[in-house]
């Protein structure tokens, strides 16, 4: 798979020398998708990078990282900034959906998230009510999670935090309703990004 864009032209278009990428992967994606959305098509991400980093890299030894790429709507990836990791001279990395190169990229984190959060259980009932009002079609739901439809504070907050692939099917419904009482702030930003496809 090859994506006819140099780093020349990105260069040129983005009007930010590729030296002043590093550590603005986000920022780099984004420009990319707004100067080229013909040939990139696809959706920002921010996540985890889970591949190798090799020495000589400024993140060398710091592993997983926080990454920004695009996700292409026909699969696949695009990171104009993966050469980073890899300590070589600057290139617009591309996969296609079936590489295995794919897995090295953990969008909103959820992976690493649930390796870590996994042995955790569901927090107990603190007794400080949360103002939600949660739709009928989550309370069966939420009974079987919480063991009661009305989860407390602490609750909501472990709900909003979990990553999105344990909120399914109910993922969008439960950020809408955080979003609309005014909860918006404990949803992580590039979970909520990846749910409705925002751009920051």
């Amino acid at each position: 798979m090859v994506l006819h864009i140099s780093v020349g032209k990105c260069e040129k278009a983005i009007d930010i020398n590729a030296s002043d990428w590093p550590c603005r992967c986000h920022e780099i994606a984004n420009l990319l998708l707004k100067h080229y959305p013909q040939k990139v098509q696809g959706h920002s991400r921010y996540g985890k990078y889970l591949g190798i980093i090799v020495e000589g890299s400024p993140f060398y030894g710091e592993r997983p990282v926080r990454h920004g790429w695009i996700a292409r709507l026909r699969g696949g990836i695009i990171d104009p900034t993966r050469w980073i990791f890899e300590n070589v001279d600057p290139y617009i990395f591309v996969c296609g959906a079936k590489n295995p190169c794919v897995v090295e990229y953990d969008v909103a984190g959820d992976r690493f998230k649930q390796s870590i959060l996994g042995v955790r259980g569901v927090p107990r009932h603190c007794g400080i009510e949360c103002p939600v009002q949660w739709p009928q079609s989550t309370k069966a739901w939420l009974r079987r999670v919480f063991g009661t439809d009305k989860p407390c504070r602490d609750q909501v907050f472990w709900l909003a935090n979990q990553p999105v692939n344990l909120l399914k099917p109910y993922h969008k419904v439960v950020y809408q309703t955080l979003i609309d009482t005014g909860l918006d702030t404990w949803i992580p930003i590039d979970n909520r990004q990846l749910v409705f496809n925002d751009q920051y």
